[in-house]
């Protein structure tokens, strides 16, 4: 019971360390790409918390079955508020990690790219019309 427990505990821990080394990555990069796969990696962590509620709570009532631990304990009782606020923490840190990239995405890095370049839309669709009027008529078709 002990190996598997903490075997949970130490897998999630890792994995949101590693996620936050990421997210600097990300973050200092200007990176949308990796943004977007730290928020579906973030998913897959609640769904990995989720599953281990009910994998905790066999390995308890299994190891009360086989008298690892006394019947009379109420140990899942324990374990299943901690288990649960896990689960909970993780799913607001995956709204929380969304709703920042979505935030960062549309404001903060496609304004900065945008800049980078020098783009501006009006000119772009000026530029495109301009050259979809130069284009001789039996060219027109490899254009599109």
């Amino acid at each position: 019971m002990t190996r598997s427990l903490s075997t949970f505990v130490v897998l999630l821990v890792f994995g949101l360390v590693y996620q936050c080394l990421l997210l600097y990555d990300a973050l200092s990069k200007r990176n949308t790409i990796q943004l977007i796969g730290l928020c579906i990696y973030a998913a897959c962590l609640l769904v990995y918390s989720v599953l281990q509620i009910d994998q905790t709570r066999s390995i308890v009532l299994g190891s009360q079955k086989i008298h690892y631990i006394l019947p009379d304990d109420d140990v899942w009782a324990s374990v299943r508020v901690l288990v649960l606020a896990n689960a909970t923490i993780t799913g607001l840190y995956l709204l929380t990690m969304c709703f920042l990239s979505f935030k960062l995405y549309y404001e903060e890095f496609a304004w900065s790219i945008l800049q980078q370049l020098g783009a501006d839309y009006r000119m772009k669709r000026r530029y495109f019309t301009f050259q979809a009027r130069h284009i001789p008529s039996d060219n027109l078709q490899q254009v599109y």
